[in-house]
């Protein structure tokens, strides 16, 4: 095991002309911040004749280079590869394996490169272990894999700050049961929300801003029992905040920011946090008849707003900090505790 993420001090692998053959099998090896052979950034070419390794981590080295897949191939019983935050470029190109054995990889890190293309139609089958899988922040295209319905241990899947497109495939809403955490935030993804039936009753945290989904927040919403969090702002939707999302128990912060709601019949007892700003609300201040006992933080700004601010949030909202009213034509005084 070798760990040198602590250390201040640049790591310099490679020796010009001389190549090294080390004698010994590494089963961990952590080195991120270590400016790795710097400034050229080259991987390392000790790893080639690895074949131990576990876990490797080599974030933030600025390396630079294709996805090395050849670490998949050289080491079978790999478990965590963590290259985020490097410069590496081109596709993700995985392996492919004709011997029936998928690799038993369950975490996968590739986040803040400059890798662009398509992800791998057959990541699902080749990569089936995956607990944890981020892309976010590169330059990735095309659709979603259907096969990414196949990795029925997923946990973590965050998809954001990329270039995809279409609709969410039918296989990751039906098929990824385990998921907790998923994240598909700045897209161009679109279609409608949540469609029945859902098969993701752990999730517990979900991102589904900035993209293009478009129509009514529909029933399937109700198959996720355990949200925490919810952010489907910057879309294209229409109509209400439908009264049916009150049924949640669990919801503790939502930001339906930017969407061109009309009106709002949220009235939950566990918010705290609850984002409205740049819809169309008219009228006066949606009256939260349950809402009040934990909210924390109510946005309102940017919206159609009139007549006077009522006296009932200084009454039922107890816990109010932060009240943002600008951009509307209302009257009054703010509660003295958030003013």
């Amino acid at each position: 095991m070798s760990d040198l993420s602590k250390n201040q001090f640049q790591v310099e692998t490679e020796v010009q002309g001389v190549p090294w053959v080390p004698s010994f099998q590494l089963e961990v090896l952590h080195m991120p911040n270590c400016k790795l052979n710097a400034p050229q950034g080259t991987l390392p070419s000790f790893l080639s004749y690895q074949h131990d390794l576990q876990y490797l981590d080599l974030s933030n080295n600025k390396l630079v280079g294709v996805f090395p897949n050849w670490l998949l191939v050289n080491n079978i019983n790999l478990r965590s590869l963590i290259l985020d935050y490097n410069m590496f470029t081109g596709p993700f190109e995985l392996p492919t394996y004709v011997d029936q054995n998928p690799h038993p990889l369950y975490d996968l890190q590739i986040s803040n490169n400059k890798m662009a293309g398509n992800l791998p139609k057959h990541i699902g089958y080749i990569l089936p272990n995956l607990i944890y899988l981020n892309v976010s922040g590169n330059g990735f295209d095309g659709s979603i894999p259907t096969s990414v319905g196949n990795m029925s241990n997923l946990y973590a899947f965050d998809l954001s700050r990329n270039n995809f497109s279409g609709e969410v495939p039918d296989s990751l809403w039906r098929s990824c049961a385990s998921l907790g955490f998923l994240v598909l935030s700045h897209n161009s993804l679109w279609g409608q929300l949540f469609p029945s039936p859902l098969n993701m009753s752990q999730l517990e945290l979900l991102f589904l801003d900035n993209n293009y989904f478009h129509g009514t927040l529909q029933h399937g919403i109700l198959e996720l029992p355990y949200l925490e969090g919810l952010d489907i702002s910057n879309n294209k939707l229409l109509g209400t905040v439908p009264d049916f999302i009150s049924k949640f128990s669990s919801l503790h912060v939502i930001n339906l920011s930017g969407i061109n709601f009309t009106a709002c019949y949220v009235n939950m007892n566990h918010l705290v946090s609850l984002d409205l700003h740049s819809n169309n609300l008219v009228g006066s201040i949606p009256h939260m008849r349950k809402t009040g006992s934990f909210l924390a933080v109510l946005d309102l700004r940017d919206n159609n707003l009139s007549r006077k601010i009522p006296h009932w949030i200084d009454d039922r909202l107890q816990s109010l900090r932060a009240l943002l009213l600008g951009g509307n034509h209302l009257q009054g005084h703010l509660p003295n505790r958030v003013s």
